[in-house]
């Protein structure tokens, strides 16, 4: 049975732009609003992109990349531009990225979000990173009891632990929790179905369905097409159920549905759906009946899904390669005690029932002492310059505004003589 989260939630949720008619492609104001890459989106579909398709699998973008950019705001050097480049955001503007992100997902009804931060009380930290008006719950790091009660509450007891090893020698723990919920505006009747054709599935789900709720997704020069079933909500959150032609990649699906929410993959749904059409999960006939409305009906098994991912596997996709080395510290921006990073992890769960569904997602970070350089004992010092270009050097011309306007480089002296 689905249990339902009892917190006013609140967390960013995707609205399809479906409405309750047929789908076509958005007028040129709507598409371009679609090209501006948004920073959630573009991480999460880089990590679909990884998918195989060969096991079951569910994560949650939003709450990775709430916790790298929350990460990135204490951080600098090349753990700073490394997190850059996999969040989208400037170091500068992390923290109130944040804050304004958490504001969007909180107004949300059905969804959830939350950013904690715990920190060993022998750990100083620097002012103002994190105030209380931030949406970032700082508190002093206790024990590995505190850690999993937050994740119980804020999950709704969905996800009952952190899902990470609190050792002795961690400093801080960063962690995000995206959790949303919602029943369905009509509830699945119990019915039977079965698997690739080979056996029956207990907890079969049947209902009928608004035809324009039943989609395909793709045309033109790209062949690949889906079929896209949109369940709705009673508080407005959609599930978008997607297949693709056997042995499909899963990616690629999930990449095309991530097109059709944003307006930039065709979608024809409804009565526009032409008889002998079959794509993914989707086939169009005709039939006598007393009423020439289409009508769609839907099966679909009910599922439960758990996943949990060592994020360091993929640390080059999440900016988390440079950020492990303790030889150094990485995170000036929060403490001035060195810190460097030694767990990553995810934790996602989604259940799908007859009268609605559950998801939520924890994502932890830990932090273990790095060092500090050994300082150079003190020396006297005395100036001598050289400048000796005798290996290959480069050059550039500028303007007195500070204007480039050549640029080059001198890599064999032989052919780069004298004319």
């Amino acid at each position: 049975m689905i249990r339902w989260l009892r917190l006013r939630l609140g967390a960013g949720q995707a609205r399809t732009t479906s409405g309750r008619g047929v789908e076509i492609t958005p007028p040129a104001d709507a598409a371009d609003a679609a090209d501006v890459d948004d920073p959630v989106d573009s991480l999460t579909r880089a990590w679909i992109a990884r998918f195989d398709g060969t096991h079951n699998i569910v994560i949650s973008g939003p709450g990775v990349w709430l916790a790298l950019t929350a990460l990135l705001a204490g951080a600098d050097g090349d753990a700073g531009v490394e997190l850059e480049a996999a969040t989208g955001v400037a170091r500068a503007d992390a923290a109130a990225t944040v804050t304004r992100r958490l504001d969007e997902m909180r107004q949300t009804d059905g969804v959830a979000a939350a950013v904690g931060l715990w920190v060993d009380r022998s750990v100083p930290l620097l002012p103002g990173l994190f105030d209380p008006q931030s949406g970032v719950g700082v508190a002093p790091l206790e024990d590995q009891a505190q850690l999993d009660a937050w994740a119980d509450h804020a999950t709704g007891g969905l996800i009952r632990s952190l899902g990470v090893e609190l050792r002795n020698d961690v400093r801080a723990v960063l962690a995000s929790v995206v959790a949303a919920h919602g029943r369905w505006e009509q509830p699945f009747q119990p019915g039977i179905g079965n698997w690739q054709g080979q056996h029956r599935i207990d907890g079969w789900l049947d209902r009928s369905f608004d035809p324009d709720d039943v989609a395909v997704v793709g045309a033109g020069a790209d062949t690949t097409k889906i079929s896209r079933v949109v369940v709705r909500t009673t508080v407005g959150t959609e599930v978008h159920l997607v297949a693709g032609a056997p042995g499909a990649s899963a990616g690629r699906c999930l990449n095309l549905a991530l097109d059709a929410v944003s307006g930039t993959a065709p979608v024809v749904a409804g009565a526009d759906i032409a008889a002998g059409t079959s794509v993914g999960c989707l086939t169009a006939s005709t039939e006598e009946g007393d009423s020439a409305r289409p009508r769609a009906h839907v099966g679909v098994p009910q599922f439960s899904v758990a996943d949990r991912h060592d994020l360091l596997r993929q640390a080059d996709l999440f900016g988390l390669v440079a950020i492990q080395d303790t030889t150094r510290g990485h995170l000036p921006h929060l403490t001035p005690e060195p810190l460097a990073l030694s767990q990553a992890v995810q934790q996602a769960v989604m259940h799908f029932g007859a009268e609605g569904f559950e998801a939520a997602a924890v994502t932890a970070l830990l932090a273990v002492p790095g060092s500090i350089p050994p300082r150079r004992p003190h020396r006297h010092r005395r100036l001598v310059l050289r400048a000796d270009h005798n290996r290959p050097f480069g050059f550039l011309v500028v303007t007195p505004g500070g204007m480039p306007l050549f640029a080059g480089w001198v890599a064999d002296i032989d052919t780069a003589g004298p004319g």
